[in-house]
C-alpha cells in the first residue's frame, strides 16, 4: 500500500504524526499510519514467538546436555565393568584350558593304568589256573590254595 502525505499543518497523525511533522514537515495519511502500526505490531509478535522458540530450544539443549552427561558417566561405568568382566572371562578360559589339559593327562594315565591292570589280571589268572590233563586226556583246571593278593 502506498501512503499519501499531507502538508505540515494537515491531518491528525497522533504522536507519530507530530514527530514526523516537526522533522520532515510532511505527515503520512491515517491509513498509512495504521498500516505501519499494524506491521510494527506483527513484527513484535513474531519477535515474541521467536523468543519463545529460542527459550524452548535453550531449555531442550540444557536438558539434552544434562542427559548426555548422565549417559557419558554411565557409558564410562559400563566400559569399566566390561573391561573387568573381559579379564574375568579370560581368566576363566585359561583355568578351563588348564583343567582340561590336566583332565586329559589323568584320562591318559587312567587308560594306561587300566591297560596295565588288565594285563596283570590276565597274567595272574593264567598263573592261578593251570591246565592239567586227567587220564582221559581232557584238560582239567586246578586252582592253587594260596592266592597272591
Amino acid at each position: 500500500m502506498e501512503c499519501s502525505y499531507s502538508g505540515a499543518g494537515g491531518g491528525s497523525g497522533g504522536a507519530f504524526g507530530r514527530i514526523a511533522a516537526r522533522s520532515m514537515r510532511v505527515l503520512p495519511s491515517n491509513n498509512c499510519i495504521g498500516e505501519l502500526l499494524e506491521r510494527i505490531e506483527e513484527l513484535r509478535e513474531e519477535r515474541e514467538e521467536m523468543r519463545a522458540q529460542l527459550e524452548a530450544e535453550e531449555e531442550e539443549k540444557n536438558s539434552i546436555q544434562q542427559d548426555l552427561e548422565v549417559l557419558n558417566k554411565r557409558l564410562a561405568e559400563i566400559d569399566h565393568s566390561l573391561a573387568r568382566k573381559h579379564a574375568f572371562a579370560a581368566n576363566y578360559d585359561k583355568t578351563i584350558e588348564e583343567v582340561e589339559a590336566a583332565y586329559a593327562k589323568i584320562l591318559e594315565s587312567s587308560q594306561a593304568l587300566l591297560h596295565v591292570l588288565k594285563t596283570e589280571t590276565i597274567q595272574m589268572s593264567n598263573k592261578r589256573v593251570s591246565p592239567n590233563r586227567d587220564r582221559s586226556g581232557s584238560k582239567r583246571f586246578s586252582v592253587p590254595n594260596e592266592l597272591p593278593f
